[in-house]
């Protein structure tokens, strides 16, 4: 009876032993195939913004069977190229020989996707989708800046044939449907074509400015390529100006002035500035309010840009690190009738460092 009990236990626990050792190899099977190590993964792209026709380089690893590579709200498939396990060569869709309507108005951030046999990488960050003139990102200690003015310079050509200083302003773009504060973008066909037909590469500059702060680099230059679009991803780090090194504007005398718009001799109203930190201002621009109803009949306003243009001042004279005395530039002739008066105009104090927008505000008459 003994010697059948044990009998009945030994093969009880060699059956229990090799159950429990098959379930483990399934376990561990099965972990294997639950967790592969080769799914695709995007961990960079460039340019990180651009529009149809553009040429994407997508880095990252396990490129291998890819089936497709892919951006929101493209209907027509990306042509690509796998260089190598690590670099896929990818171009975004014409989809039309001519531009529609619905291409002009898509803009924003779209996420970017590889799709190979094992699965499907997103990019860590999005795509930046527009008509593509100037784009890039501006940070603060590596992260987004909550708002900033972008300052586009070029020269433009008056009635008489002189050239002169023509500036947009900007400010950082957040109102996209995916929201992305610290990224700007300036997208004006008809700067576009005017910078192509009246300067040379590398006379376009683009300055952020934002009171209080600085900008490294202070300015880039844009350049215009064969194909008349200016390069992308202009970007700039800001940095906090400490208090004991901002300028300050303690007193505008006078606070009323005049613009001559209409004539070529006459010349604005000098103003003087007292306070301190003047000795390194390297411009200086006055923001005049204008109105959507002074545009011509037809011309698309952005619905980005602020309602204030700034023009730079005609002439600076730095007398001292204390005081300096401005002259008031012509007013774009856009905003600038005859007789117009424009009140609580803004001064905008720039140096390398830092800026300043003064407390202090001014009215100015259209002559």
């Amino acid at each position: 009876m003994r010697s059948h009990i044990l009998h009945m236990f030994g093969i009880s626990a060699v059956l229990t032993l090799l159950l429990f050792s098959c379930r483990q190899a399934q376990d561990l099977d099965t972990d294997r195939t639950v967790v592969p190590t080769n799914l695709p993964e995007i961990t960079d792209f460039s340019p990180k913004a651009g529009y149809l026709g553009d040429t994407l380089t997508i880095i990252g690893k396990n490129f291998l069977n890819v089936e497709s590579v892919g951006i929101a709200g493209l209907s027509a498939p990306m042509e690509f190229r796998v260089v190598n396990p690590h670099r896929i060569i990818a171009i975004l869709p014409v989809e039309t020989p001519q531009i529609t309507t619905a291409q002009i108005f898509r803009r924003g951030f779209l996420p970017l996707t590889v799709k190979a046999k094992l699965g499907t990488a997103y990019a860590p960050n999005d795509f930046l989708m527009l008509r593509g003139l100037i784009s890039g990102s501006i940070t603060l200690n590596n992260e987004p800046l909550d708002s900033a003015d972008i300052f586009l310079t070029i020269p433009s050509k008056n009635l008489s044939g002189q050239a002169d200083l023509k500036i947009y302003r900007q400010t950082i773009m957040s109102n996209f449907t995916s929201p992305r504060i610290g990224w700007y973008f300036v997208d004006n066909e008809s700067f576009l074509l005017q910078a192509s037909q009246y300067l040379e590469p590398g006379d376009v500059t683009i300055r952020p400015v934002r009171s209080g702060y600085g900008f490294k680099p202070i300015v880039q230059t844009i350049r215009i390529n064969s194909n008349r679009r200016l390069t992308v991803a202009q970007n700039f780090e800001a940095v906090i100006t400490p208090r004991e090194q901002m300028p300050e504007v303690t007193s505008v005398v006078p606070t009323f002035g005049s613009s001559f718009s209409a004539s070529m001799t006459e010349t604005g109203t000098d103003i003087t500035l007292r306070g301190k930190g003047f000795s390194e201002v390297r411009k200086v621009f006055i923001g005049v309010t204008y109105s959507y109803s002074r545009f011509p009949v037809g011309l698309i306003v952005s619905p980005f840009l602020n309602n204030f243009i700034f023009t730079e001042v005609s002439s600076i004279q730095i007398l001292n690190d204390s005081q300096m005395t401005i002259r008031l530039p012509r007013l774009p002739h856009q905003i600038a009738v005859r007789g117009d008066q424009f009140s609580n105009c803004r001064i905008l104090i720039v140096r390398d460092d830092t800026s300043l927008l003064a407390p202090q505000r001014i009215t100015i008459v259209s002559q």
